[in-house]
């Protein structure tokens, strides 16, 4: 039986039998409105490989890994992104996760159209004009009146428009494992050049990976909103094993796994008696030592149970100098603090600073995020653990981490992405937004008390209200921040 699509004239159910793919169901997928796909530029770079992402959600890998995957693909390595869950909010929609999946194909149509115009004229978008301020939730205007969001004018037509890169839903035979759901987007050399794996699992409810790591019952199974086998941990373990080991990447991203949650000592200080009584912000912030503070961090001054957030460019002995105070998140907002002496300072790191509402209670709980995307990259980091084991003669591919969460609060000015990278982000993201209904509704339109913030009402109005290209913003849009890791 082959895969359904929202469009169903474009769709065209055959069967064929490619290598190690053997007899899996196709389903073709493309945007209505898109022109037929022309044939693939060729690449900047000599194809190298395939390079795999593996993420809780279907839009992490282009909202926190890129511009490295679209200029990755410009180069011409092959992309191979497996979604852990199904991305749903509730238990049992499977409807939004199919959406979901739609929207992945979507977005990454958009980028092989983006990546296909830079092959052809690397100049063709260093015309962007503006200077992006580094606020990717309210970007340069977002927040005047009327909010035009950093409408990235110059492209905006080009930007804002579906991608032309086909995408067939696929179903995925890999050896020794059960059938994956799929997706396929453009042809290259060697394969697809970007090949979409849909595990499906919940996300966040009825259970969630965080309860699947870290539970005593091995037998324990995380369900999905489909009809699908559960996973066990092992299992789920296993199956990421079976993708990696059939892939043979050159590269893994994963999210942040959190390795750093628990704070070393020799990290924290106190509020030295020369900052004492003084208000935030502040340039500089007298403390009582700083042996074995890096030479720039993020510091999470805690006064009183309020948790101020504080970039220090530089040091002395007991001085931070060159101080940038955190914007104040808007889902928890608090005075400034005034510091005192003894007031506890932690240098801190990695996607644990802040916390937008992705863990329960929602919204933001400013902590540690114990979402999927902390589970899942542990679930990926166990998965290469055994690979590694398993497969000594396998290729050793280089393994990245993505920070996420704290970026947008929290940001260094190196992880800040150019005009250009952010605008051909946000028409990436755009298109796989308008999938999306929890995203792309003008919450404007449905301010009345009467549409709860996730009830049936405001999603049919979001639904009915998409905001337009130069409308919209995300979360974290302008932002990368990876590090590499040995493989564990």
């Amino acid at each position: 039986m082959s895969l359904t699509t929202r469009y169903p004239k474009f769709a065209t159910p055959y069967i064929c039998v490619v290598g190690l793919l053997i007899c899996f169901a196709h389903t073709t997928w493309a945007d209505p409105c898109a022109t037929p796909t022309p044939p693939a530029p060729v690449a900047t770079g000599t194809p190298t490989g395939v390079h795999l992402n593996i993420v809780a959600h279907q839009d992490d890998d282009v909202l926190f890994m890129n511009p490295d995957i679209l200029n990755n693909v410009k180069e011409g390595r092959r992309q191979v992104t497996v979604y852990i869950t199904a991305g749903n909010v509730f238990p049992g929609e499977q409807a939004y996760a199919t959406e979901r999946e739609e929207a992945a194909i979507a977005g990454y149509s958009k980028l092989l159209q983006l990546a296909d115009a830079k092959i052809i004229d690397s100049q063709h978008f260093q015309d962007l004009s503006g200077t992006f301020q580094g606020d990717s939730r309210f970007p340069a205007g977002c927040n005047s009146a009327p909010a035009h969001c950093f409408p990235c004018t110059e492209h905006a037509d080009e930007l804002s428009g579906p991608g032309d890169a086909r995408g067939e839903k696929t179903l995925l035979h890999i050896p020794n494992s059960r059938v994956l759901n799929g997706a396929t987007i453009g042809d290259g050399p060697g394969g697809p050049r970007v090949t979409l794996i849909f595990l499906r699992v919940n996300s966040p409810a009825p259970d969630n990976l965080g309860q699947l790591f870290t539970s005593s019952n091995h037998n324990l199974q995380i369900g999905s909103p489909f009809s699908q086998q559960g996973y066990t941990k092992q299992s789920l373990i296993n199956q990421l094993v079976q993708i990696i080991n059939f892939y043979q990447p050159d590269t893994v991203r994963t999210q942040d796994p959190a390795d750093g949650h628990i704070v070393d000592p020799a990290f924290q200080t106190t509020i030295g008696s020369a900052s004492n009584g003084q208000t935030l912000p502040q340039s500089t912030i007298n403390v009582a030592s700083t042996t074995g503070f890096p030479p720039s961090a993020i510091v999470d001054i805690n006064v009183g149970g309020v948790h101020n957030y504080v970039l220090y460019t530089g040091l002395t002995s007991s001085t931070l100098t060159g101080c940038i105070l955190d914007p104040p998140n808007p889902d928890d907002p608090h005075p400034p603090s005034t510091l005192a002496t003894g007031s506890v300072v932690t240098a801190i790191s990695g996607e644990e600073v802040r916390d937008q509402g992705c863990a329960p209670p929602f919204p933001g709980t400013n902590s540690y995020d114990h979402s999927d995307h902390v589970w899942g990259a542990r679930f990926a980091r166990e998965a290469l653990k055994k690979y590694n084991h398993n497969f000594p003669l396998g290729k050793k591919p280089d393994y990245f981490i993505y920070n996420g969460y704290n970026l947008e609060w929290n940001e260094l000015l190196g992880n800040r992405v150019s005009t250009e990278d952010f605008c051909l982000k946000k028409s990436i993201l755009y298109r796989n937004a308008l999938h999306d209904y929890y995203i792309i509704g003008d919450h404007g339109f449905c301010t009345d008390p009467n549409f709860p913030p996730l009830g049936v009402a405001a999603l049919f109005c979001r639904t009915q209200y998409a905001v337009p290209f130069n409308r919209f913003y995300y979360w974290y849009m302008g932002y990368q921040r990876r590090e590499q890791r040995s493989l564990p």
